[in-house]
């Protein structure tokens, strides 16, 4: 496991100055109007996700240590269309939030480019071989709003910064089969504590622009885990109780387990557009 210093090096800048507009922004806000708010709104929202996994993975062993594999290896890049939900609950300046999403994709077939262990298995160059992997993570968290004003000659932007803090499930179920025998697989799950930011930006109650990131990390039992995520939105009003949005998505992690023989690893990322119908109520 790389050092948090480490890891923490690898967020994009950008993240870090979202932050830090997020965290000087109330104190420049003191001449904008403050819009009405409605004492409880709901936003159900589902969508789907085209995403595309990456990274390496070691799959843990019980008789061999195992060298890591690229997924592009093992033939599991693909990108694929992946449902997923996101739910919002508001109450004057705090919000609740959670969401899932999960991506799958079953017996790929592909001839190994590479010969190393992949764990109980040793697999030489030109291998047939039948991958699967499933990836579902979920999250939950609670904010406040520290900014929430409207702008412009005619109070035409509304711009609202949060922050949150909560936690981060990932559910993951990966195997490798060799057909002339052999079969590696892990089944791990991981849980985090995450740091979230949010920053949401809407014109004349029609068009909105949305940036959410968030960083989360845990080391404990001999499970760690480090990460960070990004979401860039674009909403159009399609009727007062509906929008539709759509933009891109990333979520990059160190995922790792168990030592010696029975390690299991996965750094790589979650990465793809997407498209949702938000709905409130």
């Amino acid at each position: 496991m790389k050092p948090l210093a480490a890891f923490l090096c690898r967020v994009p800048p950008g993240l870090w100055t979202a932050c830090a507009i997020i965290a000087v922004s109330p104190a420049r806000a003191q001449d904008l109007t403050e819009p009405t708010r409605d004492p409880l709104s709901i936003r159900v929202e589902p969508l789907l996700v085209y995403l595309t996994p990456g990274g390496r993975i070691i799959f843990p062993g019980t008789t061999q240590t195992s060298k890591d594999i690229d997924v592009e290896a093992l033939n599991l890049d693909s990108p694929r269309l992946s449902p997923g939900i996101e739910l919002e609950a508001s109450l004057d300046r705090w919000r609740l939030q959670a969401s899932t999403i999960h991506f799958e994709q079953n017996d790929r077939e592909a001839a190994s480019p590479v010969g190393r262990p992949v764990g109980d298995i040793t697999l030489s160059k030109g291998d047939a071989i039948v991958s699967s992997l499933r990836f579902d993570w979920a999250q939950i968290a609670v904010g406040r709003t520290l900014l929430d004003r409207t702008v412009g000659p005619e109070d035409e932007l509304n711009v609202q910064l949060s922050v949150a803090g909560g936690v981060r499930y990932y559910d993951l179920s990966m195997s490798v089969e060799r057909a002339a025998g052999g079969r590696a697989s892990a089944d791990p799950t991981f849980l985090e504590p995450i740091a979230l930011a949010d920053a949401r930006f809407t014109y004349n109650d029609r068009y909105a622009l949305r940036v959410e990131t968030s960083i989360g990390y845990s080391d404990f039992s001999g499970t760690s885990t480090q990460s960070w995520s990004l979401t860039l939105a674009m909403a159009w009003r399609l009727a007062d109780w509906a929008d539709l949005e759509g933009g891109y998505r990333i979520l990059s992690f160190d995922l790792d387990q168990g030592e010696g023989v029975s390690a299991f690893e996965y750094r790589g990322s979650m990465a793809g557009l997407y498209a949702g119908l938000s709905m409130r109520f």
